[in-house]
């Protein structure tokens, strides 16, 4: 299990919900990454908050380069997370169908509903025909570029228990497509969105936007 520690002793937010984990009606395959990510743990978040790199570092898994336009997002705080909606179409894969039913559509209709608990856990939900596949991630700083994620991956369809080396196998195959990526972005330091550093471009980065305007809020970026 994941132990929270408040080090202040006066949490802001209570700790995130993940209310797959204890459901009968899902499956969780747990993924333990073999080294840490070279990144800040602020940064893991951006990176998997934002859809718009499916297309090009995902190419036919989460997006394809024929089509990448950016959805549509809904982006609004909720209590202690940020939520963020948008529907899209991805490659039939293990995240968004059920193959061992798999009718060989080309897109697969998805609903993402992304829920961001403050300021380094994220639990994304995909509703698909087939079901629901939920993404968790917790992000621990071990230092300010680097970062131990405890990532979980729960699933209400195809739940035979020996299919799940197939999904962690899936689950870690993307995860070492993003890997790379996030450990090269630069500044290291999340800064303020006045700091000229970065272009964010909304509608498209619309989420990013906002999780950075709240993690300005909380005193959480960094002037480079």
């Amino acid at each position: 299990g994941i132990v929270w520690v408040c080090l202040s002793g006066h949490p802001r937010f209570d700790v995130p919900a993940f209310p797959e984990f204890d459901d009968a009606a899902f499956r969780t395959v747990l993924l333990t990454e073999p080294t840490m990510t070279r990144a800040n743990a602020l940064r893991m978040i951006i990176g998997t908050l934002d859809d718009t790199h499916f297309p090009w570092v995902h190419e036919g898994i989460l997006g394809s380069r024929d089509d990448c336009r950016p959805p549509e997002h809904g982006a609004v705080r909720e209590g202690r997370y940020l939520e963020v909606h948008y529907e899209i179409e991805q490659p039939p894969n293990l995240a968004t169908t059920d193959v061992s039913a798999a009718d060989g559509q080309e897109a697969v209709p998805i609903t993402y509903t992304n829920h961001v608990g403050m300021p380094n856990v994220i639990r994304l939900v995909k509703d698909s025909d087939s079901g629901r596949y939920v993404i968790w991630l917790a992000s621990c700083a071990v230092a300010h570029d680097v970062t131990v994620n405890y990532w979980a991956f729960s699933r209400n369809y195809d739940m035979a228990p020996e299919r799940d080396a197939v999904y962690r196998e899936f689950s870690q195959a993307v995860r070492d497509q993003d890997k790379p990526i996030i450990e090269s972005q630069r500044p290291v330091l999340v800064p303020p969105l006045d700091a000229g550093v970065a272009l964010a471009m909304s509608p498209a980065d619309r989420p990013l936007i906002e999780y950075i305007r709240w993690l300005d809020e909380l005193g959480l970026t960094v002037y480079p």
